[in-house]
């Protein structure tokens, strides 16, 4: 059925590619209409169950259509040589910002994916997410400079923290600064100099000597 699909125009797929992502991204999986989607893309419901046959299948392919473009367009832009732990995590801080504006509608497909996981697909939506991730992880960690970090502590465990941090940061972020349409609203000074401050506190502490 996928192979059907594949078949079409690329203009044809990147329409009912859109519609679909439009109408997850704005209602979430569980109230997304297929209806809605076959009129935005102009097809019948038919030909839509013909290529996916059912909303789940539409739906997991879509998430393993947006991953990697995401993924691929946040390593065509961070950048992987900053040996200073803490310049590279602003560095992708920066890369992540310029994803959310240059790929918009995915990036809120997958933010909705990810922080509201439908129970009917959750374990297949974090595995595909997991495979990246490690991916991610590996390339975050690789090459860094210890030479800053303080003798006597597990460095993992300070990297790990540091990054725990900005995540939830970020995730604080997404939640407060949504429209009513669910879109993120982007204040890229604002994020940087909050970043800062995190980063300054995680750099010296926060308790007097």
């Amino acid at each position: 059925m996928l192979k059907a699909f594949e078949k079409l125009s690329e203009e044809k797929r990147n329409k009912i590619i859109k519609a679909a992502l439009e109408e997850f991204a704005n209602n979430g999986y569980e109230k997304a209409s297929t209806n809605r989607i076959v009129e935005k893309a102009e097809i019948s419901k038919g030909l839509l169950f013909h290529y996916f046959k059912n909303k789940k299948r539409l739906y997991l392919y879509l998430i393993d259509y947006v991953i990697p473009v995401i993924f691929d367009e946040f390593f065509k832009t961070a950048d992987m040589n900053i040996g200073d732990f803490f310049e590279r995590l602003k560095n992708w801080q920066v890369a992540k910002l310029n994803i959310f504006e240059k790929l918009s509608l995915e990036s809120k497909f997958l933010i909705r994916a990810f922080s509201d996981i439908p129970e009917e697909v959750k374990e297949e939506v974090l595995k595909r997410y997991q495979n990246y991730a490690q991916e991610g992880f590996k390339l975050l960690f690789a090459n860094i400079d210890y030479s800053k970090f303080r003798d006597g502590i597990d460095k993992n465990k300070a990297v790990e923290t540091i990054v725990w941090t900005l995540e939830n940061y970020g995730n604080k972020y997404m939640k407060e600064n949504m429209d009513n349409e669910g879109n993120i609203v982007i204040d890229t000074e604002r994020i940087l100099k909050d970043i800062d401050e995190y980063l300054e506190i995680l750099k010296y502490g926060c308790i007097r000597g």
